[in-house]
């Protein structure tokens, strides 16, 4: 992937933020703030590999991509047997 392609990509990436009230208990805020940095990598790895996998993006990120939406697959269903 070229330097124009990647950042192509980048700006692309969707631009969130999180905030909790005041108001919310103390141990669910610390919970929160230890889970939301998690999701929101979680998106930008999920939209690179929708991006990235385009044909126009080349072969080699194309392959990328495809290894790692397997790569996500299998790490929530291994999230998911591990929820119960």
């Amino acid at each position: 992937m070229t330097s124009k392609q990647r950042s192509d990509v980048e700006d692309t990436a969707p631009q969130m933020g999180f905030t909790l009230r005041q108001t919310v208990d103390s141990s669910i805020s610390s919970l929160s703030e230890r889970i939301l940095p998690v999701a929101d990598r979680y998106v930008r790895v999920v939209d690179y590999a929708d991006l990235g996998s385009r044909y126009e993006q080349g072969l080699v990120s194309h392959a990328f991509c495809a290894a790692l939406k397997v790569l996500i697959k299998v790490l929530i269903s291994l999230t998911g047997y591990n929820a119960y």
